[in-house]
């Protein structure tokens, strides 16, 4: 069992050696495998991996829903084996009126669009080879509609947390600001001293819950987005 375990461990580091190095460079090649029976880590997410099925290589992009399955669930082996011969495997394949009977799914829950529960109906007809197959191909057909989605709501969400005060609105307030320790502020300087501050933070405001709803979608907390972004917690800009 201990031999087992630490081949499974090395199987894992080779993997996210190899997910390190593709990140490193910059490589969006999907990447080969023949561990079906690796689980998928977070680390894994937002990869395309390319598992072998026994024949050939098949390509799968790894979602959040996918954590902590195998990456051999989601490409099913190329070989189907049962024990009794060529005619057990041709009867295996074949269903029979009973197993179609036993394999009927449960009326779908109501408001369940009629193609949906068609499609249903469909996959409680499959066999778990069959099964398994349909269940990948639906959720990477989720990731392609999603991954669009989530990179232009993200887009949006930098633009709103690159909006911080002009460079020379920040230079005129910091000479404000100078001028009311030497307590030599006109009456006017001083209005515009408390306009700029103001406006100053209502930028930085606006800023943090951008910073807040983009380290949402990324799945990070805030501190950990700022870090990335190079941007330091206290402060204006």
């Amino acid at each position: 069992m201990g031999r087992s375990l630490k081949k499974g461990t090395s199987v894992l580091e080779r993997l996210l050696a190899k997910v390190h190095e593709a990140e490193k460079t910059g490589n969006r090649e999907p990447i080969k495998t023949w561990a079906r029976d690796c689980r998928i880590v977070p680390e894994f997410v937002g990869k395309t991996f390319a598992i072998h099925n026994g024949k050939t290589f098949v390509k799968r992009y790894v979602t959040d829903d996918m954590v902590g399955q195998k990456l051999g669930d989601f490409v099913p082996d190329s070989t189907f084996r049962v024990r009794g011969g060529k005619g057990a495997v041709a009867s295996a394949r074949r269903p029979t009126a009973s197993t179609r009977s036993k394999a009927a799914p449960a009326a779908p829950p109501v408001g369940v669009p009629t193609p949906v529960a068609e499609a249903l109906a469909t996959a409680g007809q499959f066999n778990s080879v069959e099964f398994q197959a349909f269940v990948g191909e639906v959720l990477a057909l989720r990731a392609r509609r999603v991954a669009p989605v989530a990179t232009a709501a993200e887009s949006d969400v930098l633009m709103r947390v690159n909006e911080a005060l002009p460079e020379n609105q920040v230079r005129r307030l910091e000479r404000l600001q100078a001028k009311r320790d030497a307590e030599t502020l006109t009456d006017e300087e001083h209005q515009e001293l408390i306009r700029l501050s103001d406006e100053a933070e209502e930028r930085h405001a606006k800023r943090l819950e951008a910073l807040a709803e983009l380290a949402a979608l990324r799945g990070s907390t805030l501190i950990d987005t700022m870090r990335a972004l190079a941007l330091t917690p206290a402060g204006h800009g």
